[in-house]
């Protein structure tokens, strides 16, 4: 999640963040929500396409405003699927249930 820059986008549960993490969705609870982002979808089926594909579906509400189209397109190439099931499965971990 650090070495890709997630976090610099996107605020991230436990993570450092970096100056312009306003600029993607909250992920603060995914875990939750990504499960209801694209009707058919389950929630690792939706953050694999949001990983891999970010222009298929781009989510209305980030913190500034309506989300724009700036995450790289490139992820499929620069994880192996190991780390992309890892990201995966830390991202579903996010919820803000006790």
């Amino acid at each position: 999640m650090i070495r890709t820059g997630c976090n610099s986008c996107h605020i991230t549960t436990g993570l450092p963040q970096g100056d312009g993490a306003m600029l993607g969705p909250d992920q603060t609870d995914l875990g939750n929500i990504a499960g209801t982002r694209r009707e058919g979808y389950t929630a690792e089926a939706y953050l694999r396409e949001a990983i891999l594909d970010p222009s298929a579906f781009i989510v209305e509400e980030c913190p500034l405003g309506q989300c724009l189209q700036v995450m790289p397109e490139n992820y499929g190439e620069l994880l192996t699927e190991e780390e992309l099931d890892a990201i995966i499965a830390y991202l579903l971990s996010l919820t803000t249930d006790e």
